[in-house]
């Protein structure tokens, strides 16, 4: 049968306004407070396909208050690295959401989704010199909640 929805307690008839209360209904269809039954239940003077109407309980619209978080995966901290011929330093990250992120800046640039709602993403850096670098990611989802604590990590580029 697919799915099975099942309802307990008390409906009412929407065709003759006959009660009746059973313990446990299998139901094929639900539209709107509508159900369609998927078969007539042993003690029930119900048969299978008849239209019954009861309450159905209407599903809670989440709210997506929760900010992102993101983790820098490489360069890894403490190990010294060096720039390549362009003469940028590709970062990588990893990012979670409880729904969707819209985007994840580092160092001020954005980073490219090479996964699934950034759960992999990466960006170039440029016009960077050898020295110490601090490196800032940052995530913003699409209900607008900003990463309230930006992951930082300090390295330093060599020649």
């Amino acid at each position: 049968m697919g799915d099975e929805i099942i309802i307990t307690g008390d409906a009412r008839d929407g065709v003759d306004d006959e009660e009746f209360t059973t313990e446990e209904r299998r139901i094929k269809k639900i539209d709107g407070t509508q159900i369609t039954l998927d078969r007539a239940l042993e003690n029930s003077h119900a048969g299978a396909g008849k239209k019954y109407r009861c309450e159905v309980a209407k599903l809670l619209d989440p709210i997506d208050d929760q900010p992102p978080a993101t983790i820098i995966t490489w360069p890894k901290r403490g190990l010294p690295v060096k720039l390549g011929k362009d003469g940028t330093l590709k970062v990588r990250g990893t990012s979670t959401d409880d729904y969707e992120i819209a985007g994840v800046v580092v160092n001020g640039v954005e980073a490219s989704d090479l996964d699934y709602n950034f759960t992999g993403w990466s960006v170039k850096l440029s016009g960077l010199k050898p020295g110490k670098l601090k490196i800032t990611a940052l995530a913003t989802d699409k209900a607008g909640n900003r990463e309230q604590t930006a992951h930082i990590l300090m390295i330093t580029i060599i020649e």
